[in-house]
């Protein structure tokens, strides 16, 4: 009996060296595929923000102000007529098609008595046609409300790109910077 203890003793023993050996092992593939993939996804996320990067840099556009000489006219009711003084955020190389912007346009302030820049200066009597006739299709309950505002200035985005020709919307956004209804 104390033969067969000593054996099962040594079996013990010998058994654990070589399933302790073995859980190292295990222990040490775990860590190595662990650290792999933590490499993998490390690399490949930094490739991720380098092309995100450049995307965001293509993004990135310098806009330009021009201010629309104030237009006065009547709403829709004819009883009522509406003020706007309206400031224009283009887009430069969009209203300068072939990528030429004269000194005097970039970044200088545009005073009320000269004429729109590049291809917004071109067709400005279009887009001062399709900005009348847009407001003189409104209601004073139209242009009162925020929401009404909202839905004017996108309307108007919209009918100033279309009359100034441009393919690809070179108003980007508008700003009343007056805006009386009496």
């Amino acid at each position: 009996m104390a033969e067969d203890e000593e054996a099962n003793a040594e079996g013990e023993e010998g058994g654990g060296k070589k399933g302790g050996m073995m859980l190292y092992i295990i222990i040490g593939v775990v860590v190595l595929t662990i650290g792999a993939v933590a490499a993998i996804f490390l690399l490949g996320g930094e490739e991720e923000k380098k092309k995100d990067g450049a995307q965001q840099e293509e993004i990135d556009v310098a806009y330009e102000t021009a201010a629309l000489d104030p237009i006065i006219v009547n709403l829709s009711q004819n009883t009522r007529f509406l003020k706007a003084k309206i400031l224009v955020e283009y887009d430069p190389s969009l209203v300068y098609p072939d990528g030429r912007v004269p000194p005097s346009a970039s970044g200088a302030e545009r005073m009320p008595d000269d004429p729109l820049p590049g291809l917004l200066g071109q067709r400005e009597p279009m887009i001062k046609d399709a900005i009348i006739r847009l407001l003189a299709s409104k209601t004073v309950e139209d242009v009162l409300s925020v929401e009404g505002k909202d839905t004017l200035k996108e309307e108007l985005i919209e009918a100033i790109n279309e009359a100034s020709g441009s393919e690809e919307g070179a108003v980007s956004q508008i700003y009343f910077v007056e805006f009386i209804v009496q």
